[in-house]
């Protein structure tokens, strides 16, 4: 096969990787907004209701106004079993 014939092979594989993960992508960042908003619907929820703080939450929340972002992160991430991104972008949100 000549060069050519090979890089013709390629991109049509590449191609045809590419649909199927692309729209699992897409279908991952809908479930993961509809997760935040339901996270975001139960805390008001909760607020309403007078029910206490998640413990862990005030915690966060204590490190990252005393400057400890990356302490937040880990403490999340070892209570929760978050991934780094999610645990970022739960103290980002806080």
């Amino acid at each position: 096969m000549k060069l050519t014939e090979w890089l013709i092979v390629a991109v049509g594989w590449a191609a045809a990787l590419w649909v199927p993960i692309h729209t699992l992508q897409q279908q991952v960042q809908a479930v993961e907004r509809r997760v935040r908003r339901t996270q975001e619907l139960l805390r008001q929820v909760a607020e309403r209701l007078g029910l206490p703080e998640d413990p862990l939450e005030a915690e966060v929340r204590e490190l990252v106004a005393r400057g400890k972002t990356v302490e937040a992160v880990r403490r999340l991430r070892e209570a929760r079993g978050l991934t780094l991104k999610e645990a970022k972008e739960f103290v980002d949100s806080v």
